[in-house]
């Protein structure tokens, strides 16, 4: 089954594919104060290496979290907390147990996913330029896509699998 063929593909490809934030709806939420001017996110949880990304004050986070979380507190991942609302207020930056949802800054750059029913856009850190053609990577949260093509702002993927 597809299923078990992507099971079994998962356990080839986690160990090597980079992680990267997408959004496919982005909701943009301004931050009332930020402290901090770039974050460092791994690139794979098992390994050392760290990406940089620039933040600033304001953020794109997908438009279902945006409702699903509307004035409660998250973890935007590898930032800061937050209590979610257009004009969002930064609680924090200490981890807390409340749930953690990926996010795109404001500098940022267009994504297109090719699915099997049609084409997904959306935005992404700009880090995902850094990923050869060819490559596969995961999107936080979305799943693994294949690096297809790269312009200046802009990537391609086709989706591999959850």
């Amino acid at each position: 089954s597809f299923e078990n063929l992507a099971a079994y593909n998962r356990k080839i490809i986690d160990d090597t594919a980079n992680r990267y934030f997408f959004v496919a709806e982005p909701k943009m939420i301004k931050l009332n104060s930020s402290k901090k001017k770039s974050v460092k996110a791994k690139l794979h949880p098992a390994k050392e290496n760290t990406r940089t990304i620039t933040v600033g004050n304001k953020i794109y986070i997908e438009k279902e979290d945006f409702e699903k979380y509307k004035n409660l507190e998250i973890r935007l991942k590898d930032f800061c907390n937050i209590k979610v609302a257009e004009k969002a207020k930064v609680t924090g930056y200490v981890m807390k147990s409340t749930p953690k949802i990926h996010w795109v800054p404001e500098k940022h750059i267009n994504v297109r996913v090719i699915m099997p029913n049609g084409d997904i856009k959306g935005i992404g850190e700009e880090n995902i330029l850094k990923a050869k053609k060819g490559e596969v990577v995961q999107f936080e949260r979305f799943g693994f896509v294949k690096i297809e093509s790269k312009q200046k702002n802009s990537v391609n993927c086709i989706f591999s699998h959850v």
